[in-house]
């Protein structure tokens, strides 16, 4: 995206990057908090660390990245084993 972002500097190109939780497990177990996942602190450090690897002042999305139990969501474990072509 760096590259993508600086190669064409004439355009406008979305920039995005994904916010991991705190404590870095990818599932989330009911008992973990949002204060516990994704602290304001830790967010502002992981949007800042983005800014400087991608090179740019502004991102136009920041995902905060954490996964369900898919094992207990049939319905989610489905479209996730056969996604849309």
């Amino acid at each position: 995206l760096y590259k993508l972002v600086h190669y064409f500097p004439d355009r406008k190109i979305l920039a995005g990057s994904k916010n991991p939780s705190k404590n870095l497990k990818w599932t989330v177990l009911p008992s973990y908090s949002i204060e516990e996942l994704f602290p304001f602190d830790n967010n502002i450090e992981n949007c800042e660390k983005s800014l400087r690897n991608l090179g740019v002042e502004k991102l136009d999305l920041m995902q905060f990245q954490v996964w369900n139990n898919l094992k207990q969501h049939s319905r989610n474990r489905t479209s996730a084993q056969n996604p849309i072509p």
